[in-house]
């Protein structure tokens, strides 16, 4: 594809319908999953909470709970934390 900046001999399959590149970016961008979809998909993943003190392990857990992530593995021993990768 060729550069859009200073270029003027764009075919009319690279451009948009009206010759310029804005209809090009939308239809790419009309491709892509909107924001919503996108954090509703990760709100199933499992997050993992590492954290020295318990307590801000706690108060994040609460914090993405009321986003409405539900799925949790914590730990306060990092030693514990590659094996709970697994």
């Amino acid at each position: 594809m060729r550069a859009a900046i200073g270029s003027t001999s764009q075919s009319p399959s690279e451009t948009g319908a009206n010759g310029d590149w804005s209809c090009v970016a939308n239809d790419a961008a009309d491709d892509l999953p909107d924001e919503t979809q996108v954090l509703e998909s990760l709100r199933d993943a499992v997050v993992m909470l590492v954290d020295d003190q318990a307590l801000l392990i706690d108060v994040l857990q609460a914090t993405l709970e009321e986003q409405g992530y539900c799925n949790f593995v914590s730990t306060s021993d990092p030693l514990e934390a590659i094996p709970l990768l697994r």
